[in-house]
């Protein structure tokens, strides 16, 4: 599982002209690189919540 909020604080960082990558795998943190246009790049991960049974 993965909170959406995450998804949004990132978004308001994000230029209309930045190129956004997002990388997504099997039991991976979710990678996602914003590069601007000043030769920027800012790496963002995001690991998944993970529920423990009690």
């Amino acid at each position: 599982m993965l909170s959406l909020e995450y998804l949004r604080e990132i978004g308001k960082v994000v230029d209309k002209d930045d190129a956004v990558r997002i990388a997504i795998g099997n039991d991976l943190p979710i990678r996602i690189s914003i590069e601007s246009e000043f030769s920027t790049t800012i790496l963002y991960f995001i690991a998944p919540r993970i529920e423990v049974e009690r």
